[in-house]
């Protein structure tokens, strides 16, 4: 199951000082199915690490491969993962 996050571009509102959109989605490639996909508005990195972190426990999928970015070699990220084999 990949994770990766993306800004929506055209999602920062300068007018409004609003934060650009970012997005995490799950993807199975074993049957080019999302999963789940969770959204925030912040510019802030690690708001992206608590959102794989969210997002592997909602989906609650014992035994299963993630594959996400480097940003996320975080210990906790790890465990989560873990809990749910």
């Amino acid at each position: 199951i990949a994770l990766d996050g993306k800004t929506l571009r055209g999602g920062l509102d300068q007018a409004a000082q609003t934060p650009a959109l970012q997005w995490l989605s799950a993807f199975r490639h074993l049957d080019h199915l999302v999963l789940g996909q969770v959204s925030w508005r912040d510019g802030d990195k690690n708001n992206e690490i608590a959102a794989a972190q969210q997002l592997i426990e909602e989906l609650g999928l014992p035994g299963q491969l993630y594959t996400l970015d480097a940003l996320h070699c975080q210990k906790n990220t790890a465990d989560c993962s873990k809990m749910r084999q």
